[in-house]
């Protein structure tokens, strides 16, 4: 600082008291800057309340260190740190967060946690998702809509079902080599291993699975079907009902018109045919194929007439009739009604009528085709 200081015992009273003065109007106006006084160490410094910079720039700086807050600090446009993160007080007063996690951190709406190596990018028209470097990220989202890459595209929404018991996945397919069906399986696997062009055969299709509760009328005609693809053992019998009965002994009055029984039942598939009063009940509904013939005995003295009748629950549905000349042979009549529509529960009874003297019935047989 050049202070000029007086030699003791060397100058004389009034020369030591004006170094006296100049030394103390040096030491007075000195500041510590380079020549004025010896600088100031940090040591020598203790800061105990807020130090102004007065509008000037810290510079120089290495670093700045922040104590730890545990909630945000009130000064406008302040940065400190709260936990681990650091902040910003803007000049509206809201506390922004800068970093997250070891990264900075988003605007709000953006993607939390989204730190190294993970990475969201956007490059030729594709979003890139990755959760590390050449690893694509999983999703986790509601429906997804896809639209074409073109203004104002119509878009396809993708939604899971309502309704899920628990979480489970679909795994697509590999290409198949042809047009192929596609299956699901209980694991959610799909495949396209069933070529189209080959149809779908017998080994695709569940025993007893395609019933005719499935297949609406009139949907599956000749043009339909392969030749020689639908064999006999192929259609189920469930439904069908055939009955075979003969050996009426039955006796006609003159003109009285009789229920014919057949007391001996060859065939009798689910017991519909009744040998002792002659009626057959239809088990189910369908097309129903009747038969059957009789025969009467002796020679008559004048022309008679045989009569044969089918009826349904009373009613005649058809009948047929021979003539029998006088001293002609014993002579017999056939009846027969194919695809005659019948209900379950409908009765069918065969009935004759002989007109002339009274008759015995020989050579009987009916027959019943449900289909």
């Amino acid at each position: 600082m050049n202070l000029p200081v007086p030699a003791v015992g060397l100058e004389p009273g009034p020369d030591w008291a004006t170094d006296i003065n100049n030394s103390l109007t040096i030491v007075d106006q000195h500041n510590h800057a380079p020549g004025s006084g010896v600088q100031i160490t940090p040591s020598g410094i203790l800061i105990n309340t807020d130090l102004a910079f007065n509008t000037n720039s810290a510079t120089t700086l290495l670093s700045s260190q922040y104590v730890p807050q545990v909630s945000a600090i009130a000064p406008l446009t302040a940065v400190y740190v709260i936990g681990r993160e650091l902040y910003y007080n803007d000049g509206a007063g809201n506390s922004v967060q800068l970093t997250s996690n070891g990264s900075i951190a988003g605007a709000t709406g953006s993607i939390s946690g989204l730190v190294p190596p993970a990475s969201a990018s956007y490059s030729g028209s594709t979003f890139i998702w990755q959760s590390n470097v050449l690893t694509a990220a999983n999703m986790d989202a509601g429906s997804v809509i896809l639209r074409n890459i073109t203004a104002s595209s119509k878009g396809l929404t993708l939604n899971p079902p309502a309704a899920m018991s628990s979480d489970y996945s679909l795994v697509l397919p590999s290409l198949p080599v042809s047009t192929s069906f596609m299956t699901l399986d209980a694991s959610g696997n799909m495949a396209g291993s069933i070529s189209t062009s080959g149809g779908i055969v017998g080994s695709n299709i569940a025993a007893l699975t395609i019933t005719a509760a499935k297949i609406a009328n009139a949907t599956i005609t000749t043009t339909q079907i392969a030749s020689s693809t639908i064999l006999l053992s192929n259609l189920a019998t469930s439904a069908r009902e055939s009955v075979v009965a003969t050996g009426s002994t039955d006796f006609l009055n003159n003109g009285v018109k009789t229920i014919i029984t057949f007391p001996t039942a060859i065939t009798n598939t689910s017991g519909s045919y009744n040998i002792s009063n002659g009626q057959y009940t239809v088990p189910t509904t369908g097309f129903l194929d009747v038969a059957s013939s009789v025969s009467v005995s002796g020679t008559p003295s004048g022309t008679t007439y045989l009569t044969l009748y089918i009826y349904n629950n009373g009613s005649e549905v058809v009948h047929t009739d021979i003539s029998i000349p006088a001293s002609g042979n014993p002579a017999g009549v056939m009846i027969s009604l194919c695809g005659y529509g019948v209900t379950a529960g409908d009765i069918i009874t065969i009935r004759a009528q002989y007109n002339g003297a009274s008759a015995g019935l020989s050579n009987a047989y009916t027959s019943y085709s449900l289909r």
